[in-house]
């Protein structure tokens, strides 16, 4: 799963969350829109895992064309094709919310792991100490609380978390320039 642009249709800029399917990791196929943006502007930065029989794909979203006041939704399926933004796909809400309407970019750009029967969260939050990383936790998936105090992580944008049973250790990639990583 990923972000991108529809080549074509009525407006080929919206953001629109794709997927393609592999058996090897080195052959792709089946390539097509995994959840169209409507009836939200834009929608991307997905980050999916599956917990039981349930695939949970989080992503930022926003009502404004222009690409500000994101903030973090969640769709769910049970075969990771097709999917049901929460609570439904006319009127989808929030998971994690602007407190206030900032402008800029807002909350988004989620990376969603589940270990000890958790969700975790990690997320970047432009309206709170300057913009960074922050983590929030969940049992249920959709009602997530602040961790760390509420406080910043780091003081990045871009994460992707992940944590290795091999190593026993969480491992983060994040990059705060389109030439860094």
């Amino acid at each position: 799963w990923w972000c991108g642009s529809a080549p074509s249709g009525p407006n080929p800029y919206l953001d629109h969350i794709w997927m393609a399917k592999s058996v090897d990791g080195l052959k792709w196929t089946g390539i097509g829109i995994a959840l169209p943006p409507e009836p939200l502007a834009l929608i991307s930065d997905p980050s999916v895992i599956r917990v039981g029989n349930t695939y949970f794909m989080y992503f930022t979203g926003t009502r404004d064309s222009g690409g500000s006041y994101n903030e973090i939704y969640l769709a769910t399926s049970s075969d990771g094709e097709n999917w049901k933004k929460y609570p439904d796909n006319n009127s989808p809400k929030p998971i994690l919310s602007l407190d206030n309407l900032a402008p800029g970019y807002g909350i988004g750009q989620p990376s969603v792991l589940f270990r000890q029967n958790r969700f975790w969260m990690y997320y970047t939050d432009t309206t709170r100490e300057g913009g960074g990383l922050f983590l929030a936790s969940s049992l249920d998936g959709i009602t997530f609380v602040p961790e760390n105090g509420g406080k910043r992580l780091l003081a990045t944008n871009s994460a992707d978390v992940k944590y290795s049973e091999t190593l026993g250790l969480f491992v983060m990639v994040h990059g705060n320039s389109p030439s860094k990583l």
